[in-house]
């Protein structure tokens, strides 16, 4: 299972597909210091964001990532 925390450290995340702990499964639009906006499978069409909210940054590092391809 690969976790953000094995990816590049200089990685954009925007548009990639992570799960978080609590089974929210979205692609990274942004972030802020006390949470991410997620754009789920369903709301691309209409382009709503939902934000997930963190104590820190560094939680995220535990998300899953589910469609990461590695540029060679």
């Amino acid at each position: 299972m690969l976790k953000i925390k094995d990816l590049s450290s200089n990685k954009n995340l925007e548009g990639i597909k992570v799960k978080t702990p609590d089974g929210v499964i979205g692609y990274w639009k942004s972030q802020w210091n006390k949470g991410v906006w997620l754009q789920r499978e369903c709301d691309i069409e209409n382009g709503r964001i939902i934000p997930v909210f963190i104590n820190n940054l560094e939680e995220c590092l535990e998300w899953e990532v589910l469609n990461y391809v590695e540029n060679i």
